[in-house]
């Protein structure tokens, strides 16, 4: 700072006003013909006398500097070189200082030097640095990427430069800022981030020799982030096992990817999409370009990139996740039926147990793996005994119910698609409808009359039940049936008289009820002289060869409706009451009620030549069986043929017998003619002659 004295104080004070100068150099001159400067900073309260001095001789002598085309500005603190050259390489430049009121000059300390070189420093131009946008800064969509790095480029700009170790080498955000020598540009050139130019930067380069500072700043490149593609957020419906007609258990399921491309895309073009997939490993392996239709696939997650067609490949990534729920299994589930039980037995009601059907129902028979109700729930379907319709997780236990079909439904709890049904039948059987006790009345023909006669029990179960033809009979001789009786078909009873039979009665089922046959012996009603009093016995001849006659003939079936209509008539009890007429080819079938004749069809006698016919006579109520009449009544006489057998005699000669000799007579004796003629040579039976008429004809 100057402050005012008297002149000789000034010059006194003069060696201390340096303090007050400083040198500073703007400019220098880097390369011939360029402009150079440098410029002084002096501070005081007074008007401040410049003038800019020139020594060519390192300083031995000065020279004063006038305006000229060279220098200008040479009375300023900054002097102007127009134009240099390699002659002033190694010129000094001083500046001279007073004030109006302080006459001494003081002179700058430090003298600058010129430097001037060939060429500038060289700054070879590098490509474009072009990034994929990311979310370093901000999102993947604004256009800004933290971390570039210049410094990596360094060489590649300073290649060919001899004096590496003198530049210094800086970047700028715009032209100014590189051209201008106190601008130091961007420091962080290892890690920007173009936050103020998104998408797109230009980045200055200035290239500054350290001894002259000599610079480069015609070389630029620029940041450029490349947008993006998008990967579509794409999704696909959960399937569950097996819902593809493909096997139920094994994992995997035909997804229908047509539409995954085109929502992954969105109509993007100059795009290349991949997808992959995880090995075992955790690697990636890629899968194709776009997705295979149908795509087999279990539970998985994919990758998928979207590629930009460029160098770079820039690409966005989403992900695919396919997932295939376990389908539940249901396993036949078999109730046994039950017969109709309960307070009453004839309801349709029955109580079930039904503490294993969940267990049953989710229980793979073969592996006796069950399936967890963690993962899969169970509901049933059914009908209460109020006749509701109830759905529930359990069914009651003890089920009480009729005959129904209940709707059991297996669901995965995490899919409630993948579902499956299965019926379970609950079946109630009937119990047979008896009649509790019914009374047979049979009729004892003996001639001792001795209260024992023969029955056919089966006979009777259309009087027992309505649906004996489907249903079984056992028969007991004791009420706690454990006397079965094994021929019930040919029984004779062995208490006299009267006997109690009881009868178990059980249906396809088995369910069963139990009946009471009253077994009674009475008198027959038809008299033992039924066929002398009703000339009711036929006969019909032998029709077969006399050679061949074996009794047994073909009866029209109008003598059985003669026999019949007098059977009727020969009693009012029978006209008058519902009576059951059943005709038989011996007592014994009558008995019993074995092989019925069909009387509405002819007959062939069982019997050779003398054939019984016997008749039973019941009169019938619901539950009772009254013996009408046992007998025979009808005798059907196959009447033989005559049969003549040979007879020979013995050839004579004539006059053997003592008469004439030639007269061909002889008197020959047939005595046993007749009895040769009647008897049968193989078995010596004689026919009959009382009943037979003899014919001898001469011939």
């Amino acid at each position: 700072f100057f402050h005012p004295h008297d002149g000789i104080r000034d010059c006194l004070l003069s060696r201390g006003l340096g303090d007050v100068y400083k040198r500073q150099v703007s400019s220098i001159a880097c390369y011939e013909g360029s402009p150079a400067e440098f410029e002084v900073i002096a501070q005081s309260e007074d008007t401040i006398n410049y003038l800019w001095q020139l020594s060519t001789d390192i300083g031995s002598s000065w020279d004063d500097l006038d305006e000229d085309d060279t220098y200008s500005g040479t009375n300023t603190n900054k002097l102007l070189i127009s134009s240099t050259s390699l002659s002033m390489n190694g010129y000094l430049y001083r500046v001279k200082i007073n004030t109006d009121n302080y006459a001494c000059f003081v002179y700058s300390e430090d003298s600058a030097e010129l430097k001037v070189e060939p060429e500038l420093p060289s700054a070879n131009t590098i490509d474009n640095l072009i990034k994929c946008d990311d979310n370093s800064f901000g999102d993947e969509d604004d256009g800004i990427i933290s971390g570039w790095n210049f410094d990596k480029n360094i060489n590649d700009i300073l290649n060919g430069n001899t004096n590496t170790d003198k530049l210094t080498i800086t970047f700028h955000i715009s032209s100014d800022s590189a051209n201008d020598l106190n601008d130091n540009g961007i420091t962080d050139s290892d890690n920007y981030t173009n936050e103020n130019s998104p998408n797109e930067q230009e980045i200055f380069v200035r290239v500054r020799n350290n001894e002259t500072d000599c610079f480069n700043a015609e070389t630029s490149f620029k940041l450029i982030v490349e947008p993006l593609p998008t990967a579509n957020a794409v999704t696909i419906s959960r399937q569950c096992d097996g819902d593809g007609g493909d096997e139920s258990q094994d994992g995997l399921y035909p997804f229908d990817t047509s539409n995954i491309q085109i929502t992954l895309l969105a109509n993007q073009t100059n795009v290349t999409t991949y997808y992959y997939y995880k090995d075992a490993d955790n690697n990636d392996v890629l899968i194709g370009n776009e997705l295979p239709n149908p795509f087999v696939s279990g539970s998985q997650i994919i990758t998928i990139q979207v590629e930009n067609n460029t160098p770079q490949k820039c690409y966005d990534e989403t992900t695919l996740e396919f997932i295939v729920d376990d389908s539940p299994e249901t396993y036949a589930v078999v109730i046994d039926s039950k017969c109709d039980d309960g307070p009453s037995d004839i309801d349709g009601y029955s109580e079930f147990d039904t503490s294993s059907i969940t267990q049953t129902l989710l229980t793979n028979p073969e592996t006796n793996q069950t399936q967890s109700l963690d993962l899969y729930s169970v509901e049933y379907e059914y009908i209460d005994v109020n006749g509701a319709t109830v759905t529930a997780a359990e069914l009651p236990n003890p089920f009480n119910t009729k005959t129904q079909t209940v709707k059991a439904t297996v669901t995965n709890k995490l899919n409630g698609t993948c579902v499956i049904s299965e019926n379970i039948q609950f079946t109630v059987d009937p119990l047979p409808v008896v009649n509790a006790v019914i009374t047979v009345e049979q009729c004892d023909n003996d001639e001792n009359d001795d209260g024992l006669t023969k029955f056919n029990l089966t006979s009777y179960k259309n009087l027992i039940s309505e649906d004996h033809q489907n249903e079984t009979f056992e028969y007991y001789s004791d009420i706690g049936l454990t006397n079965s009786i094994t021929s019930p078909e040919d029984f004779e009873n062995t208490v006299l008289y009267n006997q109690s039979i009881y009868v178990k009665i059980l249906t396809n089922q088995n369910c069963f009820r139990e009946s009471r046959i009253d077994l009674k012996i009475g008198a027959s009603q038809i008299p033992n002289s039924f066929v002398e009093d009703n000339n009711t016995k036929y006969t019909m001849c032998e029709t077969s060869l006399s050679t061949a006659q074996d009794g047994i003939e073909i009866w029209s079936s109008s003598i059985f409706t003669e026999i019949n209509t007098k059977l009727v008539n020969s009693n009012t009890k029978f006209s008058e009451q519902n009576i059951t007429i059943s005709y038989y080819s011996s007592k014994d079938d009558a008995l019993i009620k074995k092989d019925p004749i069909d009387i509405t069809q002819n007959y062939t006698n069982t019997t050779p030549f003398n054939q019984e016919i016997w008749a039973f006579v019941e009169n019938n109520d619901l539950t009772e069986v009254s013996c009408e009449g046992l007998e025979k009544v009808g005798e059907l006489y196959v009447e033989p043929r005559p049969v003549a057998y040979p007879v020979t005699i013995e050839r004579q000669c004539d006059g053997g017998a003592g008469d004439d000799s030639q007269d061909g007579i002889y008197p020959f004796d047939t005595s046993t003619i007749v009895t040769t003629l009647l008897t049968n040579p193989d078995t010596g039976v004689v026919q009959d002659q009382s009943i037979l008429t003899l014919s001898l004809i001469h011939i």
